[in-house]
């Protein structure tokens, strides 16, 4: 069979030129099986003479041949597609997985009270509103990102996007809280459930955390999972205070979070005392994470950079810029496994 009737017969041929020959020879080198199937499937109609052969549409095509096409659409072309039978559709749904570079979600308390999902692949980009008829979406979807910003002091963001994404699969979770709420927690919660999350990597924000959420954030933090890594950014939003009993990070959850962070542990200001942070200190060498950063007392950071100062230690401590607490003065710590990379970020 010709180039140009092999492109027909799977509707390609509506495509450029150059499109068409990219999806056709990707699929060649991307899918092994695609090869196979298209032997199989081509080689009877190339022995028979051109009196037996038959009109070839789409649709009679092996169903992974027709999964490999889909795989190689951007989204809107993959819906296109989908839209044309029902077959198609059934495969869409149930074989086909969505790629995007990043899934943006901007959650924004108006008085239509309505949410925005904005969606970047790498050949589609687009927005949308979020309502029911959007949740099968992602039943099959994998993105590098989603990011996630909630400005909204109700349980919508909960309700509708806890189960927009429940099967999205994410290789990196970015959430910033802008307002407290209960529901906060359970959307985090459901956002992390049935995931395997060890190589994934969180940034997570509290901008305006009241007294209310100290407690429900800590015991959410000493039942994290295991993952890559750990952004953590707590901004209490209360009245001003001079002490550090409003941080979330203590000595107990500083040293949990170490044994679930595989590779990195950054978190804002903690009250920790020097005894908290040997702990730490003395955990990373049985743990994989290679570096630990934390702000505590400068008085504290002192105490304890000495305290470690030994020739022979596999963790290195660095202390960083000098900060402050309302009236208390704060120091940086960091803990590595990797010195190079710190050894001119001193200051003592």
């Amino acid at each position: 069979m010709s180039d140009c009737a092999s492109l027909q017969a799977l509707h390609l041929h509506t495509l450029p030129l150059p499109s068409s020959l990219f999806i056709l020879f990707s699929l060649l080198f991307s899918y092994p099986s695609f090869t196979a199937s298209l032997y199989s499937f081509y080689l009877p109609m190339a022995e028979s003479s051109p009196a037996e052969r038959k009109t070839v549409t789409i649709d009679a095509l092996p169903e992974d041949l027709l999964v490999g096409i889909f795989d190689m659409l951007c989204l809107r072309d993959q819906t296109r597609l989908a839209a044309c039978c029902t077959r198609l559709r059934s495969i869409k749904q149930h074989k086909v997985s969505a790629k995007f570079d990043a899934v943006v979600v901007f959650w924004c308390y108006k008085a239509l009270k309505k949410a925005r999902c904005m969606i970047h692949g790498p050949k589609d980009e687009g927005q949308f509103e979020i309502d029911e008829s959007t949740q099968r979406l992602f039943e099959r979807t994998r993105t590098n990102t989603l990011e996630i910003t909630i400005k909204s002091v109700d349980d919508r963001p909960h309700r509708i996007l806890s189960p927009l994404f429940n099967s999205l699969q994410y290789s990196s979770l970015e959430i910033d809280f802008t307002v407290s709420e209960e529901h906060n927690i359970p959307l985090l919660q459901n956002l992390m459930a049935n995931r395997d999350l060890n190589e994934a990597s969180f940034a997570i924000k509290w901008s305006r955390a009241m007294h209310e959420d100290i407690e429900r954030i800590r015991d959410f933090l000493v039942e994290f999972p295991i993952v890559k890594s750990l952004d953590l950014t707590w901004i209490y939003w209360g009245a001003n205070s001079e002490s550090l009993s409003t941080e979330v990070i203590t000595d107990v959850v500083l040293l949990y979070l170490v044994g679930r962070s595989r590779e990195e542990l950054i978190v804002g200001e903690g009250d920790c005392t020097v005894g908290g942070l040997m702990h730490v200190y003395d955990g990373m060498n049985n743990t994989r994470c290679r570096l630990v950063r934390v702000t505590v007392r400068r008085e504290i950071a002192q105490e304890f950079h000495q305290t470690v100062d030994e020739p022979d230690r596999r963790v290195f401590v660095f202390l960083g810029k000098n900060t402050s607490h309302e009236l208390i003065a704060m120091q940086q710590i960091v803990m590595t496994k990797q010195p190079e990379k710190f050894e001119n970020w001193s200051y003592n």
